[in-house]
């Protein structure tokens, strides 16, 4: 949900979001751990202005 929330707000969505009855999975913890291991790679933003950065270049991309 919280993947959900950040898109939302990044793109002006004001309506609600709905979760329908789909297949139960098992909850995933990302983790950039193993990039960092074994290639020193960091992220240079944090997950909201990473959703934020995304959001600015698709709308630059492909809202033309």
């Amino acid at each position: 949900g919280e993947i959900c929330k950040a898109v939302a707000q990044n793109v002006g969505f004001r309506g609600d979001i709905r979760w329908s009855a789909g297949p139960v999975m098992k909850p995933r913890i990302l983790s950039n751990s193993l990039a960092k291991r074994l290639y020193g790679w960091e992220p240079k933003a944090g997950f909201k202005q990473g959703i934020k950065n995304t959001v600015l270049w698709y709308k630059e991309s492909y809202e033309k």
